[in-house]
């Protein structure tokens, strides 16, 4: 688990950068697998339909594949979280979210969904009872205690940290 430090010297403060190279692989293995999945069921299904078991048509398919698996799975290593003493940045698969401290009422463990399949992710609560998953979160649970106390240390005090969901991967 690796937080790193960046300082702003205009502003004059740090932001923690939080990237886990596991979930983006992991990330990048499952683009990687629904788009050779969804590649070889079109092509195999122009290739019948058409009765054409190689040529142009397949050919294009298979290359479209191909670039689109590049593409998504460059798109997995964007995710990763920042913290700072006044906003938290999560840039998650494909959205991102941006919000203050101030909206934020819990911190604690969640999941989120990465290809079929329930991921642990950081669950930030926010006024409203809206919720925004950081999909960066560790897959181990001591990992999880590691990065949630973390959390806790760069939040403001009023910021509520569930002792039940540290590390153990159950939503606050």
């Amino acid at each position: 688990m690796h937080f790193s430090r960046v300082t702003d010297q205009r502003q004059g403060h740090s932001t923690y950068r939080y990237a886990n190279q596991l979930v983006r692989v992991n990330e990048a293995l499952i683009s990687l697998i629904w788009c050779a999945l969804v590649g070889g069921i079109v092509t195999g299904a122009l290739a019948s339909h058409l009765h054409v078991a190689d040529g142009a048509l397949t050919y294009t398919s298979g290359v479209l594949t191909v670039v689109c698996a590049v593409v998504t799975m460059r798109r997995s290593f964007r995710i990763e979280l920042q913290i700072d003493k006044e906003r938290i940045y999560v840039r998650n698969y494909w959205r991102d979210f941006d919000f203050p401290w101030t909206e934020v009422l819990r911190v604690g463990m969640g999941t989120a969904l990465q290809g079929i399949a329930f991921q642990p992710a950081i669950l930030f609560v926010l006024v409203g009872d809206r919720k925004v998953r950081a999909k960066s979160a560790p897959y181990r649970r001591d990992n999880q205690g590691e990065i949630l106390q973390r959390i806790r240390s760069i939040a403001p005090h009023d910021v509520d940290f569930p002792s039940s969901t540290a590390g153990t991967g159950a939503a606050p």
